[in-house]
């Protein structure tokens, strides 16, 4: 069982240089820091005994990183995305535009992969629901990425997956099931360069090889994608 599926124990808030900390408590050996990239939000997930006095300590000599990380999320989190004729959004890693077309019957979604998405708004179209639309084209395109580039790394690295999937995380790029062969990745991969979803699925495929990031995993990172680094700065 995979630390993400461990059970929870407790989950608290707690507040440290005017930062707010979810605590998640698990039966689980390492702590794990993280700030949600959609959101800013922090989130810590210990084992269950870890005394509150070394726990604290350790977020206090963090706090630079994590007010850093916090402010900088949480500002891409604020940005309204409108429905308006040329609103910029981001496709693969490139600003592109949305165009709005009011004379179809049905609502589509589509994108000519160069500079623009277009939008056919239907006569009941809702405003209120172009967010939603527009998240399932991103993850209807990553879909379309990561199917055959899955299939080709797993080759590359003689791995087989029994389970590709896309939705909205949190916290991470993606997740690997050790024990299972599944793999997810976060829908707002759509938004980066080819570059960082390639190195996210070749992440998450040497996670069947190895599950923790250990030595072993970078060795595995450094034989198979020597580059990684670069794409993982293109995560932003």
């Amino acid at each position: 069982m995979s630390k993400f599926n461990k059970k929870i124990h407790s989950a608290t808030n707690l507040k440290i240089k005017n930062l707010n900390i979810l605590v998640i408590r698990k039966s689980i050996k390492k702590i794990y820091l993280r700030v949600a990239t959609t959101t800013g939000d922090i989130h810590v997930t210990v084992p269950k005994n870890t005394p509150d006095k070394y726990l604290i300590n350790l977020i206090t000599s963090k706090i630079e990183w994590l007010k850093k990380y916090h402010e900088f999320y949480s500002a891409k989190s604020s940005l309204k995305i409108l429905f308006q004729e040329d609103q910029e959004l981001s496709f693969l890693g490139n600003k592109y535009y949305l165009k709005i077309i009011n004379d179809q019957e049905l609502p589509r979604i589509y994108t000519d992969y160069q500079q623009n998405i277009f939008i056919n708004k239907a006569n009941n179209f809702k405003e209120e629901n172009f967010i939603k639309i527009l998240n399932q084209f991103y993850r209807i395109e990553l879909n379309k990425i990561l199917v055959p580039m899955v299939i080709k790394w797993q080759k590359i690295m003689n791995l087989k997956t029994n389970f590709i999937g896309v939705k909205k995380m949190k916290t991470k790029w993606g997740s690997c099931n050790f024990s299972k062969a599944r793999l997810w990745f976060n829908s707002e991969l759509a938004k980066k360069p080819l570059q960082a979803i390639e190195y996210v699925v070749v992440h998450e495929l040497s996670h069947l090889i190895e599950p923790s990031h250990n030595k072993r995993f970078v060795a595995i990172m450094n034989r198979f994608l020597p580059d990684w680094q670069e794409g993982k700065n293109k995560l932003g």
